[in-house]
């Protein structure tokens, strides 16, 4: 997919997104293993490198630009329990890895969110500190949520590329709950 009717999206020839608005919204780079290592927004000149550990967990967010960390995470069981920063941000989560709420050191609430089913904003108290849905942290400037694999779009509650491993679809048993459709 190129376009989903607010951003245009580039890709390179191993199918990662390169650049979102032709480069005027965000360029990105990767590194050897596919990860997202750096983002690049021209609006305000600001570059962002990603800190990785030896699992493929993100641990952080740097901006070469200030020579500070923006986010440190603490990862526990494949989700960010702590994202430290500015403040430090306690990130509640449900079942599915969502955030649904944020509170500081002190327990006082920073952000509280819930989502539509593909992703979407439903509602939000507070700042937008930190936007995790499934377990995927947002691309803010993009509105999409990377995996390590591809990207997911909530707007348009699907992802961007095919899977890699050439099946188009899997089977959802939530869609066919007594698995009525012909074959």
């Amino acid at each position: 997919m190129t376009s989903d009717g607010t951003h245009t999206y580039q890709w390179d020839a191993e199918d990662r997104m390169v650049s979102v608005d032709s480069g005027s919204t965000a360029t990105l780079k990767y590194n050897s293993l596919g990860q997202r290592v750096e983002r690049f927004l021209p609006n305000g000149s600001w570059t962002f490198d990603y800190l990785f550990g030896l699992s493929g967990e993100e641990l952080g967010l740097y901006s070469a630009g200030t020579a500070a960390w923006f986010g440190k995470d603490v990862p526990m069981g494949g989700r960010t329990l702590v994202q430290y920063g500015s403040a430090t941000q306690i990130l509640h989560t449900n079942n599915l890895g969502t955030t649904t709420v944020t509170t500081d050191q002190t327990g006082a609430e920073l952000q509280d969110e819930l989502f539509y089913p593909w992703g979407q904003d439903w509602t939000r108290a507070g700042q937008p500190y930190v936007m995790h849905f499934a377990g995927m942290h947002q691309l803010q400037d993009a509105g999409l949520f990377p995996t390590p694999n591809r990207d997911f779009t909530p707007n348009l509650g699907r992802w961007m590329t095919p899977r890699s491993d050439g099946r188009e679809r899997e089977q959802s048993p939530v869609a066919q709950p007594l698995r009525l459709r012909a074959e």
